[in-house]
């Protein structure tokens, strides 16, 4: 069993140990959630789905939404801003 959380851990896989990343929360930060996917695509950290619940305002529990972290800056990016970037080249 899991429960859900807004934090997110990184492996230091050369030296095996886990350490929790520190960023600042924006709106283009996910909700805690558990049952994600997550992978690296060059600079950026993609978080798919996961478990999550919204009771007060709608009743869903399954998140489809992509979120993008970029690894260099350590923040979270929205897509809309990531398809910007993506559009001028940067």
């Amino acid at each position: 069993f899991s429960y859900r959380t807004n934090t997110t851990d990184i492996f230091h896989v050369d030296l095996h140990y886990w350490t929790n990343l520190k960023s600042t929360p924006s709106s283009s930060s996910p909700r805690e959630r558990a049952f994600h996917s997550a992978t690296i695509i060059g600079n950026y950290m993609v978080v798919y789905g996961g478990n999550f619940h919204i009771h007060y305002h709608e009743e869903k529990c399954y998140d489809g939404d992509i979120f993008f972290y970029h690894l260099g800056c350590h923040q979270w990016v929205s897509s809309e801003e990531l398809g910007l970037l993506i559009s001028t080249g940067n």
